[in-house]
Order: C-alpha cells, then structure tokens, then sequence
C-alpha cells in the first residue's frame, strides 16, 4: 500500500495542473424544472475542477446524489452537464452492474469497465451512477453490489482488480499493468466527480398522498427529506454523498411551460397540433406522472394525427379455390 502512495504522487507530481474553463457556446437543451439543478451540479463541477482542494488536508464532499422522481429527465440533465463542461462521460445503472469476480452475463464486468474508462485518460471526468435506490435490498446481490460501490465512492480500487495493456482510444500504446492501474487511481481520487442518480419514487408517493388525502392536488409538495430517504436506503451510502440536490414532480402547470419552451423544437407547421394535443392531454400526464417523457409522447401523436384519417386500403387478388 505503501508502495501505491508512493507511485500515486510521483505521478501526481508528473501532472500540470488542469483547469476547465466553461467556454462560451449555447447551453444544452433543458426544461424550466431542470435548470435549478444544472446550476447547482455545474457549480459543483467548476468548483471541483478549479480550485486546488487537493492541497487541502481534509477532501471535501464534491459528489452530490440527484434525487428526482421518476420522468423528470435526470440522466438527460448530467449529459447536459457533462457536455456543456465538455468532460469525458460515463453513466452506469446499479441495475444492468456485473459484480466483480463474477461470470459475465452478456457483458463486461462493472469495475474492469470503470477502471479501463479511468486509465484512458488524466483529464477531468463525469461518472454518472443511475438508480442508486435499487440496491438497498438485504439479498447477496445488494449487499455485494453496495460493497463494490463503496470502494467507488471512496476512491479506491479492488485489490484484485487486474490490468492489461492499451485502453480506450490508445490501442496502440501498451502500458505495464502497475502504470495503468496508478493512472485509474489517480484519475479516480483527483479528476473524477461522480453524481448519483435516483428516483425514491416511493418516498415521493407517500410523501404525496399524505399531503393530499384522498384528493391529488396540482401542488407536489415538498420533496422527501434526507431522513426519508434512509428508509430507503442504507445512511452508510447516502453519507458518502454531500448535499441532496432535488428536482421535484411536475404539477399540472409545469406541462403546459414544458410545452411552451419544447414548441421551440417543433416545426411550424405541426405547432398548432402539438399545443392542442399537448394541452389536452396535460392533465392526464400529470396525474400519471409522465414528467418529460410527456413531450415525446405528444409529438409521437402529432406525426400520426398527421396521417390521412383514412388509410387507402391495399387490393388483393381474389383466388378461386377449385374442389378437387
């Protein structure tokens, strides 16, 4: 282990001091609801990548958990945030994560994946770990998979974990395994800002119902709180995380500016369909939860209320069939 510290900050020390600067150029696509978020995370982000916290004795909490219902466009919200700081990208649900040791079942296992993605590089990087709240069961699986997670989130790599040669976009170069696995650690501990991802959509149902009573009102609410969430997840995962940052559920209002704003998108001669469709089936949206996926399902309508209301029916030859 020693030896490990030792290779980690001569390589640190190899390394000039990078920062990201947002550079101007039109922000991504994001709805009214997200952009709250989005600020908080790129803040988060520019803090991360430009101020010298590592000469600090004390590492500050820089990775955040987005907790949002579900339909409300976390995973859209983090590309937009990954593309807009232009850092190198990856997002991995807790649901599809192959545990290390394991036989693959139909794809890379989880931590060889990361690590590879890691050594390819020293710049500043997004990971993106979707559907935390999915492991929070009491079964091999869960309790194997928070382990795995753990080492993650605290920087560290599986002791076991084996290196190869090459990586993503350097084919051609071939690094010893004790090099690679130094720059994953590295690129891990220094240049990496991991946000996580879920939806403890229970949480916001019960959180809802107790408001409302028997009566949905076009008010969510407020969000569930921190210790709503330890009942869904263990406290030992949640505290490796700063800051919740929230995005509540749409109310009914909410998709009528998600259909002003996505109107800019649509061409002008299918808006007058796309607002009557959308707003007719606004309130239904609301009350199922739709969240953005509401507008792909409204265009979806509009290209087919663009079809002829009759289809020309396609003749077929009639066959005699002869006894015999």
């Amino acid at each position: 282990m020693e030896q490990e510290e030792a290779d980690l900050i001569e390589f640190e020390l190899r390394q000039e001091p990078e920062l990201v600067r947002q550079k101007e150029k039109s922000q991504p696509f994001l709805f009214a609801h997200q952009r709250d978020a989005f600020r908080e995370l790129q803040r988060t982000a520019l803090a991360f990548s430009q101020t010298k916290w590592w000469d600090l004795s004390i590492r500050p909490r820089f990775d955040r958990l987005l907790v949002a219902p579900t339909g409300t466009g976390k995973t859209h919200l983090v590309q937009a945030l990954a593309e807009s700081l232009k850092w190198p990208f990856l997002s991995i649900s807790a649901s599809n994560w192959v545990l290390f040791g394991c036989p693959d079942r139909g794809g890379k296992q989880t931590w060889p994946l990361i690590a590879s993605w890691l050594a390819g590089g020293n710049s500043f990087r997004l990971l993106f770990l979707d559907e935390l709240d999915k492991v929070s069961g009491d079964d091999t699986w869960s309790r194997h998979l928070r382990t795995e997670l753990y080492n993650l989130l605290d920087r560290t790599i599986p002791p076991g974990m084996q290196f190869d040669g090459g990586g993503d976009g350097e084919a051609h170069v071939i690094d010893a395994p004790a090099i690679r696995r130094t720059k994953s650690l590295y690129t891990l501990r220094f240049r990496t800002l991991i946000l996580g991802g879920a939806a403890f959509q229970d949480a916001w149902e019960e959180r809802r119902v107790k408001r409302a009573g028997f009566h949905l009102v076009d008010d969510p609410g407020e969000p569930p709180t921190y210790d709503d969430l330890t009942s869904h997840l263990p406290r030992e995962l949640l505290n490796r995380f700063g800051p919740l940052v929230v995005m509540r559920p749409l109310a009914e209002s909410d998709y009528e500016k998600l259909l002003a704003e996505a109107i800019r998108c649509i061409p002008d001669g299918l808006r007058e369909n796309f607002l009557r469709i959308g707003r007719k089936a606004a309130p239904a949206a609301c009350r199922d939860g739709k969240g953005a996926r509401f507008i792909e399902e409204v265009l979806t309508n509009v290209l087919i209320d663009t079809l002829p209301r009759k289809l020309p029916e396609k003749r077929q030859k009639s066959v005699r069939l002869s006894a015999g």
